[in-house]
């Protein structure tokens, strides 16, 4: 998965665990710099642990940055 996430520069700008109230890890967050939605699907689409069935749900939204920056 980290392998695969790697495995195209400038695509994945930041990836990190969600926490629950407790700290403990309860999903992911990435931030994928693609050309639109659906190459933002695909890439999703053939993550390995997508591929293994291993995500109860996966979200995809546009998100436009307004504040801060990604280097």
């Amino acid at each position: 998965h980290v392998a695969y996430l790697q495995s195209r520069p400038g695509v994945v700008r930041l990836a990190g665990p969600l926490l629950d109230a407790d700290g403990e890890m309860c999903g992911s967050l990435l931030v994928v710099e693609l050309e639109n939605l659906a190459a933002a699907q695909a890439f999703s689409d053939a993550d390995p642990y997508a591929l293994a069935g291993l995500f109860e749900r996966v979200e995809i939204r546009g998100w436009r940055l307004s504040i801060g920056e990604i280097a």
